[in-house]
């Protein structure tokens, strides 16, 4: 038997070794039901030849004594063994009974041959194969003395045994076992056990199975209790909660390999306190476990409605409370009135007021009844009535209300005059006025002018206009204005100035100004004409600028600093030029006027003083260069000036002068200096140098001074003194003194110069300090525990060294004083041992080092010592003798590990390495080993994974890659399969793969097809792969048309179907006649019936032919007497233009009316003929979902709120004279001005006592169209309509109110959403919707019958009908429940055929609703994807019987006079093209009998709404 490898075998069994091995912490005694109970151990016995037979009588009793220490039974620890040497010999299978297995382990037989280990394995292996228990631990335990016969035999059959689920343990006794073969049988390193004798092994094996639960008794929770189970590593527990408490959070937890149960994070609850109630408590009696039930009760004056018990349900929540505390609701809203503050509670009373401006007539109280509801208001609020008529005058009301005004305003044209303000007055009567409209007068007279015929309106413009030769300035125009005044006219008639514009040097002729006129200019005496001389009269009234000029000479040509004497400059004038101040006249100053009004040319000019005369070493300031200005020399730096340095300019020539500029003369003579070479410039300075070997003090340099001499100079040139400075036992020799100069000195006898014997005469005029000493030997050199005897230390002389006591003197002793001032060496010592020899890593006390002194070492920390002698002692030779030691870390290298690197790190004792497993594999265990006190490194207690193989998928294969972590691996489906989802899986970083998140699909069941069935042809499984062809025929009574295969394409998904089954369909129509009910495949035949008061002519049966057509209806039905019809033609087929007709109808926008709609129809003739609709007061027809809606939700291009100047226009009904639409943001939204009241386009609502239509049907406390979406208070559900919901946020910091039906700041308890009907017919006096919602519904010859106060709807089971056209098209998601009352007409055999009692497949669709009845049962139908129907028996004598229909997209349920039954119906219902239709159905009987109290839901109402008491 192969049994998967089970790692949690190893994980026990290692945990048992490494208890064995190194010991675990004591704890009590541990029942045998806990530990050691599940395992099958096999000891595989060596019986060769090297063990003795005292050695073997102590394995066998060793083996005996085990059994004791273990829970045997044969349903929990057994044992067998194996004794081989050679060959096989004593073996004992797998026993559960204590006493037999100790008496067969001391009759073990000793073969005393070879080792033949690999045998012994296995035969192991075939016992756990042959009768190894699933589920239970398998322990192999070999026991051997030496090396076995073939070792790479041995390791392969246990590796074969680990494979299979074995959990190896290798015991080796003796020094003469191979550890490397131990360790190759044992499943790890940590499960060898190798002792030194065979004595040993009795305890060590008793100690191996003594541990085997390692870790603790489970913890104890509240209200929990732990289910029994094992405690060994990787064991599971789990908690159960007691009675009444569920569990949350995990409850499971594992005995971790650290001795430790995984952590647990769970608590068991009950549900809790219930639920608050807003005004409701809970009963007292009763608890909060699971199963109980609690009940709510209403607080005093509030109506309990819903069921008020809730459950406690087994998740730890409680039911949803579906009760509520109710009161009456806002009271009803009166025209014109508004209620009292007060309370809400049963019975309570409160009490109307008009608003301001409204007179009360009635009784203003209501009082909330028992049901919850408030009772009728029977009063009205009245206003005023419309103001009197005045002559030209329009009336504008602001308010009808008492108090309210109305001013009249006159007519276009009009003045008024009069207060025209009057006022509506506490007794509903307009005050009176003297208001009256008037015009203005005749027009005013302008000069020149005259005024064009005209009215004298206010408002009116008259226009005048100007006498010939004259032009209008300002406005031809006077208006009337509103005081009954002309404004005053702002115009004249004009001509031109009577003076023309006058040109300088002309005159001009006499003439006229009027427009138009030329007037002629000539110029004066002396004078010429350039240009045109004329000017005219233009239509601005402006003369015309002229364009000529009368022209002399002018001014004369201007010359450079020349002036002209005065004259005049008209023609044959003469003019002199003269020169401006301080310029002098160069040539003739005469010029003439010609006759061309230019002057002649003439060579006159002026003239200054060009630039002075240069002067060497001087520059020239000039102050003019006109005649009579001067200019001065001044000496350029340096230089000194002698004479007058200034010079005229006369007559443009500059003067003489004598001015010259010097400087200074030779320099001054100094004793022992000389001057450098220099200038002799004013302010320039020369510089003197002492002569050699002299020193300068003072400065070295004099100045040229203003005055041209030379500054007194202050300074000297000197030497050093005569004496030298003296040294201690020297002298100096004879020198110089001067700077620079170097004297010689020398030592006195026995002493020798130590640095430089000289001194120098330096610059600042002193010797230097001389750098030499004369010096003898000094004392004698000191050496270590050595004295030296007394003596001279002049060189040449001798002294000797002696010890100090305790100290040997080692060499000579006699040391010389040198030439060179220093002792002579000697090798003289007083000597000892010195430092002890150095050892690594080792440390030596403190000490003496003389001789005979003894000194011992010890290892630094973290070394351990090895040897035998760690001292040393210092010898009478003062070397110290040799220790025989040494101190060790361990190796540097750690042990290896597959898949791992040791990171770095130190070896001394006690240090820890941390191992890190290589990139792409996982760590599992503890990473680290320890250098221990015997220098060898712990062994390594942990591997290194990576994920292994890959998950097997079915149908898919994985392609080839690593398993690293982090590495992905892909799969690839078989072929005739598609990859649906991600074919990549992930080594995690736990050494497992990510679970694969994809399937190898087929194309699963072919589609089914309306009317059609699979062939079934070849297995089913092949016919699902990619590639299959399937083929389909038509059920019996239908035409085939198109191709009716399908094919498995990729992606498998089957291909779109192209072909269907049909049959006849819907019979034609025909004018006046309606058809019977039956079937509409081939071969099927329909009768029809002609209306009332209609006859038909022919035969009125047709037939399906083979062809899926009809035969044509061969009669018609002609009428006998008038009839009327709700239908109204229209007579524009036009209209039907572009409609899209679906089984015969169709639907279009009324061309201007939003409240209308048209309907399209195929006529007798075959024509589209177009009928007109209308929707219900408030709502616009809709041509996106085909049905009317709220105005306010419809995009209606007509409407004309579109238009911003629009505020409200009249509703488009003759037959009612108070209806209007309001526009706000470009909407419209149905108003009513109430009775007495009449809309007028201009001015709104007005009092009209004429006016006596009521108000169209509308929603006055239209339902809230909102609800809570549960789980999420901060968000709510819209509805969009056609049972469509979409989920929306609330404003920040606020949360949906369903007592609101809006978001809010309430923070209360969010009530239950109270579902509302769609559709509502409780037949009382009409059919129509009373749900609040104005729904359109269309009676075809249903009659309302009364019994007592309380309508029913009779239907006849021929023509009657209701059609609700809010269904066309509409989507079914989410819940629709629909409930109603029925009592059957069974007059005849005909009437017990299955009649429709409501449903949706009327045009031409199938119908996706169908509610129908026989005698005895009604038959419940839907289809989604799939049809669902079932038929219900009504069990009971009542003659009114209640149906309720739900579907909420999971199932479909039917609720029949008490019983119930419901069956899986997935999905939403499908839309048709019709409406919902009541009383009727296509291919079923009509309804023949009443009908009451239909209610349509598209939610879930309260469950009591819909139970039925039987």
């Amino acid at each position: 038997m192969q049994r998967k490898y089970n790692f949690k075998h190893v994980l026990l069994s290692a945990y048992i070794f490494v208890n064995t091995v190194f010991g675990a912490p004591p704890t009590g005694k541990v029942p045998a039901s806990e530990c050691k109970s599940l395992v099958d151990l096999c000891i595989v016995i060596d019986g060769s030849d090297s063990i003795t037979a005292d050695d073997y009588d102590m394995l066998r009793d060793a083996v005996a004594n085990l059994i004791p220490e273990l829970d045997i039974a044969p349903d929990k620890a057994r044992v067998g063994y194996v004794v081989f040497s050679s060959e096989l010999n004593d073996t004992v299978p797998m026993n559960g009974d204590s006493d037999y297995l100790i008496k067969m382990a001391r009759l073990l037989h000793h073969p005393r041959d070879g080792t033949n280990t690999a045998k012994g394995i296995k035969k192991m292996r075939e016992f756990f194969q042959a009768d190894g228990r699933p589920g239970v631990p398998w322990l192999g335990i070999v026991i051997t003395d030496g090396i076995s016969k073939n070792p790479l035999e041995t390791k392969e059959q246990a590796d074969y045994a680990k494979a299979e689920g074995v959990s190896m343990f290798a015991v080796g006794v003796t020094n003469l076992i191979n550890k490397n073969e131990l360790n190759a049988i044992a499943s790890t390193p940590r499960q060898v056990l190798m002792l030194q004798s065979f004595s040993q092994l009795k305890d060590e094996l008793i100690n191996l199975m003594k541990k085997v639960c390692p870790c603790d008794f489970p913890p104890q929770f509240s209200n929990a209790m732990v289910l029994d189970g094992a405690r060994t590593i990787g064991s599971v527990r789990e908690y159960i909660c007691q009675p009444g408490y569920t569990a949350v959070g995990n409850t499971t937890m594992v005995c971790r390999e650290n001795s430790t149960w995984s952590p647990l994070n769970f608590k068991c609850l009950n549900c809790g306190p219930p639920p608050m109630r807003k005004n409701a408590y809970i009963d007292l009696n009763g608890n909060n476990m699971i199963g109980s039930v609690r009940n709510y009760k209403c607080e005093e004056n509030y109506l309990t409605v819903g069921n008020t018990k809730i459950e406690c349900m087994p998740d730890g929540t409680w039911t949803m409370p579906y009760m509520e505390c109710k009161v009456c609701g806002s009271c009803p809203m009166v025209s014109h009135a508004s209620v009292l503050d007060g309370p809400y509670l049963l019975g309570t009373k409160r009490s109307y007021q008009c608003n301001p401006g409204y007179a009360l007539v009635g009784n203003p109280d209501i009082e909330c009844g028992p049901t919850a509801e408030w009772g009728l208001p029977r009063f009205e609020c009245v206003p005023c009535s419309t103001p009197v008529t005045i002559a030209n005058a329009d009336v504008i009301v602001d308010s009808y209300l008492t108090g309210g005004t109305a001013t009249y305003q006159c007519q276009h044209g009009y003045l008024g005059i009069g207060n025209p303000r009057i006022q509506c007055e506490n007794n509903a009567v307009w005050s009176s006025t003297d208001f009256k409209c008037t015009t203005c007068g005749p027009c005013p007279t302008i000069t020149n002018a005259y005024i064009l015929d005209g009215p004298y309106l206010i408002g009116t413009d008259r226009e005048y206009q100007c006498a010939t030769g004259f032009g209008l300035v300002g406005s031809a125009y006077i208006t009337c204005q509103p005081d009954g005044t002309w404004t005053k006219p702002n115009l004249q008639c004009k001509a031109c100035d009577t003076t023309c514009p006058s040109v300088k040097n002309a005159k001009v002729d006499d003439g006229s100004n009027l427009l138009g006129t030329v007037r002629k200019y000539e110029c004066l005496p002396g004078y010429t004409m350039v240009g045109t001389g004329q000017t005219k009269c233009r239509d601005d009234f402006t003369w015309e600028t002229p364009a000529f000029e009368c022209k002399a000479c002018g001014d004369c040509p201007a010359k450079p600093h020349a002036l002209v004497y005065a004259g005049t400059s008209l023609i044959g004038s003469k003019r002199n030029y003269y020169c401006e101040d301080g310029y002098a006249a160069f040539g003739s100053s005469e010029i003439v006027c010609k006759a061309d009004a230019t002057w002649s040319e003439c060579d006159f000019s002026c003239k200054i003083c060009e630039v002075p005369p240069v002067i060497e070493h001087a520059q020239c300031n000039v102050a003019s260069f006109m005649v009579g200005g001067t200019a001065t020399y001044q000496c350029a730096p340096g230089y000194l000036g002698v004479g007058n340095p200034t010079i005229t300019c006369d007559k443009a020539s500059w003067g003489m002068t004598d001015f010259k500029c010097t400087m200074c003369g030779p320099c001054p003579t100094i004793e022992n200096a000389v001057v450098v070479d220099g200038p002799f410039l004013i302010g320039t300075q020369r510089e003197y140098r002492c002569a050699p070997g002299y020193g300068m003090t003072g400065p070295a340099h004099i100045t040229c001074m203003p005055d041209g001499t030379w500054s007194k100079p202050a300074f000297q040139c000197k030497v050093c003194a005569s004496t030298c400075p003296s040294v201690q036992n020297s002298r100096v020799l004879d020198g110089s003194n001067l700077l620079g100069s170097v004297r010689k000195y020398e030592c006195l006898n026995g002493y020798r110069m130590v640095g430089d014997g000289t001194t120098t005469c330096r610059d600042d005029f002193t010797w230097s300090p001389p750098t030499f000493k004369c010096l003898d030997c000094g004392e004698c050199p000191a050496k270590p525990h050595a004295l030296v005897h007394p003596g001279s230390n002049l060189i040449g002389s001798k002294r000797n060294y002696y010890c100090e006591n305790g100290y040997a003197a080692i060499g000579s002793s006699e040391t010389v004083c040198q030439p060179e001032g220093t002792w002579s060496e000697c090798d003289f010592s007083c000597g000892t041992c010195g430092p002890c020899p150095v050892f690594p890593h080792a440390l030596v006390d403190d000490g003496a080092d003389l001789v005979d002194t003894a000194r011992s070492y010890k290892c630094e920390p973290g070394y351990a010592l090895f040897g035998n002698n760690p001292k040393t002692i210092c010898g009478k030779d003062a070397k110290w003798s040799q220790p025989s030691f040494e101190c060790r870390a361990c190796s540097g290298t750690c042990p290896k590990v597959p898949n791992a690197g040791v990171l770095d790190g130190g070896n001394l004792l006690g240090v820890q390495r941390t191992y890190k497993c290589n990139d792409g594999y996982a760590l599992f265990g503890t990473p680290t080993t320890t250098c221990q006190v015997n220098a060898e490194w712990s062994k390594p207690a942990f591997e290194c994974r990576d994920c292994g193989e890959c998950p097997r998928m079915e149908s898919a294969v994985v392609n080839n890659g690593l398993s690293l972590l982090g590495t992905s691996r892909s799969y690839n489906c078989l072929p005739g399969y598609a990859m649906v989802g991600e074919n990549n899986i992930v080594c995690n970083p736990d050494a497992t793969w990510s679970q694969p998140k994809f399937i190898c699909k087929a194309c699963g069941k072919p589609p089914a097809v309306p009317n059609a069935e699979l062939l079934e042809d070849g297995t089913w499984l092949d016919t699902m792969l990619i590639g299959t062809v399937r083929s389909y025929k038509c059920k019996p009574g239908y035409v085939l048309e198109g191709r009716s295969e399908i094919q498995c394409v990729d992606g498998a998904k089957w291909s779109e179907p192209k072909f269907r089954c049909y049959d006849c369909g819907q019979p034609p129509q025909v004018s006046n006649a309606y058809v019977s009910l039956g079937g509409t495949t081939v071969g099927s035949t329909r009768e029809y019936s002609c209306n009332v008061n209609f006859i038909a002519s022919g035969s009125t049966k047709i037939k399906c032919q083979a062809n899926g057509l009809w035969e044509t209806p061969s009669f018609t039905c002609y009428a006998t007497t008038t009839t009327a019809t709700t239908i109204v033609p229209s007579k524009e087929p036009s209209l039907c233009d572009q409609c899209r007709m679906i089984n015969g109808v169709g639907y279009n926008r009324h061309p201007y009316d939003c409240n209308q709609y048209i309907q399209c129809y195929f006529g007798p003739n075959g024509r589209i003929e177009p009928v007109y609709r209308k929707c219900p007061f408030g709502q616009f027809w809709n041509q996106d979902i085909l049905t009317c809606d709220r105005s306010e939700l419809v995009n209606c291009p007509q409407d004309k709120c579109k238009d911003p100047t629009v505020k409200f226009y009249k509703y488009n009904d003759p037959n009612n004279c108070c209806g209007y639409w309001e526009c706000s943001s470009g909407k419209a939204t149905a108003k009513c001005c109430g009775k007495g009241l009449s809309f007028h386009p201009t001015f709104g609502c007005y009092a009209n006592p004429s006016c006596t239509d009521m108000c169209p049907s509308q929603d006055i406390t239209p339902g809230c169209d909102t609800r809570p979406l549960w789980g999420a208070p901060t968000k709510y559900e819209q509805y969009v309509g056609a049972g469509r919901w979409v989920a929306m946020d609330c404003a920040p910091g606020t949360a949906y109110n369903p007592s609101d039906c809006m978001c809010s700041l309430h923070s209360a308890i969010v009530p239950k959403y109270v579902c509302k009907p769609e559709v509502y017919i409780n037949f009382n006096g009409d059919t129509n919707d009373k749900s609040g919602k104005n729904v359109h519904i269309i009676n075809e010859n249903v009659q309302i019958i009364w019994e007592g106060s309380n309508g029913r709807g009779k239907f006849d089971g021929n023509s009657s009908r209701l059609i609700i056209p809010r269904f066309s098209n509409a989507d079914f998601g989410g819940d629709l429940v629909i409930k109603m009352k029925y009592k059957e007409y069974i007059q005849s055999s005909k009437d017990k055929g299955l009649q429709a009692m409501m449903t949706n497949g009327d045009c031409g669709d199938d119908p996706s609703i169908v509610i129908a009845k026989v005698p005895g049962y009604v038959l419940l139908g839907t289809k989604t994807t799939q049809s669902k129907s079932f038929a219900m028996a009504t069990l009971t004598t009542k003659i009114w019987r209640d149906v309720v229909f739900i579907h909420d997209e999971k199932k479909l349920e039917g609720r029949v006079c008490g019983a119930s039954l419901n069956e899986w119906s997935l999905g939403k219902i499908q839309s048709t093209h019709c409406g919902i239709q009541i009383g009727h159905g296509s291919g079923l009987q009509n309804f023949k009998g009443e009908l009451d109290d239909i209610y349509i839901y598209q939610c879930k109402p309260f469950e009591d709404l819909l139970n039925i008491g039987y």
